[in-house]
């Protein structure tokens, strides 16, 4: 890695140069394309200065790269523009893995999704999306086993699959989960249910909502079997100013309790490991 003294007197070097910069890139010389070309160097910067620097500098590299959205998919047909929850078009994308910049971290996502004229849900995890029992959602709740089934059961019997399972609870979510930048969000009103639950917005008190930087993203998505989407995020733009000043507009700085220890302990497999075993796990989560 480069040494942080390198990159702090890079990064500034290019910011005492911003000012003449920005007056060669004046009048008819090419005014977007220069700003791009200046732009880019220095969230660029941001991003390297946090993977090496303290704390606050990371979460300026992190607030920085929240700003855009650029990434690719597969399965994906139509077109569709979202401004926050407010969505028009028509497009589908199947559920999948996704590459690029979104949620400010790069590399994979798993993203599913589609729009109807002003109607939609938007699907953006870190881990796999599954749409099992769509069909029959009342089926599926009668299936889920009691409280306290996991009690009941032998320990010896949790198999390979059941183990391997828990451990990636411990050791599950990502940076964008930690920050809170995955969502489940239905058009118009960015309710965060899945689409083929119902929910009356104005009578149930249950009703819960996308995160914020949701209401605040615009974005276009298009594809024919491939697609692409191009975003922008004023929220996160408003987050990332106001960040170098000590306020945390989406509450997104580190160090973030990511609640996965809370998880671990409520998962019905928790009650079938031994102490020796739960103490492993819980050593693997706090060392993350």
């Amino acid at each position: 890695m480069l040494a942080p003294g390198f990159l702090k007197a890079w990064f500034f070097s290019l910011a005492g140069r911003l000012p003449s910069a920005i007056v060669f890139c004046s009048g008819s010389r090419m005014f977007w394309l220069c700003r791009t070309f200046i732009t880019t160097p220095l969230l660029a910067g941001l991003a390297l200065l946090a993977a090496c620097q303290s704390q606050y500098l990371r979460d300026r590299g992190n607030d920085a790269l929240d700003i855009a959205t650029l990434e690719v998919d597969v399965d994906h047909y139509g077109a569709a523009l979202r401004l926050g929850p407010l969505k028009a078009g028509l497009d589908y994308k199947a559920s999948g893995t996704a590459y690029g910049l979104r949620g400010g971290a790069t590399g994979e996502s798993q993203s599913a999704g589609f729009t109807a004229f002003f109607f939609g849900a938007d699907y953006f995890r870190e881990s796999e999306i599954r749409f099992d029992g769509w069909r029959d959602g009342l089926q599926e709740e009668e299936n889920e086993s009691p409280p306290d089934a996991a009690a009941l059961i032998d320990p010896t019997t949790l198999s390979e699959a059941e183990r391997a399972q828990l451990s990636g609870q411990a050791l599950g979510g990502g940076p964008r989960t930690a920050r809170n930048k995955v969502f489940v969000a239905r058009a118009p009103f960015g309710t965060a249910s899945p689409a083929h639950r119902y929910h009356n917005l104005l009578k149930d008190d249950d009703v819960d909502f996308a995160p914020a930087t949701y209401f605040t993203q615009v974005e276009i998505s298009f594809g024919l079997f491939g697609g692409t989407r191009v975003g922008l995020n004023p929220g996160e733009f408003l987050d990332f100013v106001l960040g170098w000043f000590g306020l945390d507009l989406f509450q997104d700085d580190g160090p973030i309790d990511s609640g996965l220890e809370r998880q671990l302990r409520e998962s019905p497999l928790w009650d079938r490991l031994s102490e020796e075993e739960r103490e492993t796990l819980l050593e693997q989560l706090r060392s993350r």
